[in-house]
């Protein structure tokens, strides 16, 4: 009877802890839940002759709030059929809300009832918007910051960067799926040169297009071609 007790007590503590943490509601829903507490905490700190030790946690608050926005992306992804290109779209817009989040709370050292009155108004907008089912428009585009543009130098050095990392990491571990079946090393080398060249091609061709892959990999060999800077 004790240890049956002291199970049951057990179970209801975490019922009531994932309840309370939104888990037993809808997944896409979940991201409510901290949205009014930020707002609970907005309006504390909102009030005149507030300490400024609740401005330090509402900011903190604040960064706890993007893992549940990222999570809300891909869940919301994955329910409307697990499409790369709206999973995209989503996780790039619930990025610049939480940027937006961010961008707020920084001004809390400065101003706290102005910086907590925004804050307030962006978890309004964005627990309505949730609630209401617009999960491409969290926040209207006038409340989001601007989208920082990537030279198109570093843009092609983070895509070869990923699709050598990716074919690397696919052709060490086919070397040591082979190793044990006797294959001898004076074929796996050269095998593996080849066959990493053209994992990086496909996958670059898988994700961008040929014409695209074809340009980056042109790119690689002009690199290495040419002379040095003097």
């Amino acid at each position: 009877m004790p240890l049956n007790f002291l199970l049951a007590i057990f179970i209801a503590m975490v019922w009531f802890n994932s309840a309370s943490e939104g888990w037993s509601i809808p997944r896409c829903s979940r991201p409510i839940y901290p949205l009014l507490s930020l707002l609970a905490a907005s309006a504390t700190v909102a009030r005149p002759a507030t300490r400024y030790t609740e401005a330090i946690k509402l900011s903190q608050r604040v960064s706890l709030l993007g893992l549940p926005l990222r999570t809300f992306a891909g869940n919301a992804a994955s329910d409307f059929g697990k499409r790369r290109a709206l999973r995209r779209e989503l996780r790039t817009h619930l990025n610049r809300v939480d940027a937006a989040f961010i961008q707020a709370a920084d001004q809390l050292a400065g101003d706290r009832t102005a910086a907590a009155l925004r804050l307030a108004e962006l978890a309004a907008l964005t627990t309505n918007n949730i609630a209401a089912g617009r999960f491409t428009a969290v926040l209207p585009a006038e409340a989001l910051p601007e989208v920082d543009s990537v030279e198109p130098d570093r843009l092609d050095g983070r895509r070869l960067a990923t699709a050598c990392l990716c074919a690397a990491a696919i052709v060490i571990l086919a070397f040591f799926a082979l190793s044990p079946l006797g294959a001898p090393v004076e074929l796996l080398v050269p095998l593996a040169m080849v066959a990493f060249v053209i994992l990086v091609y496909t996958l670059l061709a898988f994700r961008f297009g040929l014409s695209e892959a074809t340009r980056l990999t042109r790119s690689i060999g002009g690199f290495f071609s040419a002379s040095p800077p003097l």
